[in-house]
């Protein structure tokens, strides 16, 4: 009986979520990589490209290579300490009490219950691209980009307000779960 009366205060979404593996995505953001990527490949090219021109009459490959690749390689150290404290993907689990971050540059998950994370607007007017800042249980201080696409906006105001989020039994698992399930059961059955 209680446990109604609490999911009444809950917040809906208005979209539906589609849950995949226990989770939903509420933000998602592929640019950064891309980007990171991009930028990577130049310090391999840029030198390569300036070796050719000089049509092999370089005194030492070492030195038509390194000269060249050398800015690349400190605007990439630069941009990778940058990239690591952006937020990627943010999912939300199934029993709307959990969220998943996960960060550029990284394939490791973040799990966290939505209370623990405190965001804010960030402090520094340098830091104007990102939408919002998230201070982890541990003091550690990520980033949401403006460019991110934000899948479910209302579900992700909430979770900054701090608040879990009521999911129905049917929005739980999506359809291509319960035939995986079904398949498994049928599996076990023979």
């Amino acid at each position: 009986m209680l446990n109604r009366v609490i999911y009444r205060y809950l917040h809906v979404p208005t979209s539906k979520l589609e849950f995949k593996k226990g989770m939903c995505w509420v933000l998602k953001d592929e640019k950064i990589e891309r980007a990171i990527s991009m930028n990577i490949g130049s310090a391999f090219v840029a030198p390569m490209i300036v070796l050719f021109g000089l049509k092999f009459k370089a005194y030492s490959i070492l030195s038509a290579v390194a000269f060249p690749a050398f800015p690349f390689i400190i605007s990439n150290y630069l941009f990778y300490s940058m990239a690591k404290s952006v937020v990627n993907e943010i999912l939300l689990h199934n029993d709307g009490k959990t969220v998943t971050l996960r960060t550029c540059c990284s394939a490791e998950l973040q799990i966290f219950k939505i209370e623990e994370l405190k965001f804010s607007d960030p402090g520094n007017k340098f830091l104007g691209a990102f939408y919002k800042a998230i201070t982890l249980p541990d003091n550690e201080v990520l980033f949401i980009p403006k460019i991110a696409e934000i899948l479910h906006k209302d579900v992700l105001e909430k979770i900054m307000e701090g608040e879990e989020i009521h999911i129905d039994e049917n929005d739980k698992e999506d359809k291509e779960d319960k035939e995986d399930k079904d398949e498994d059961n049928s599996e076990k059955n023979e």
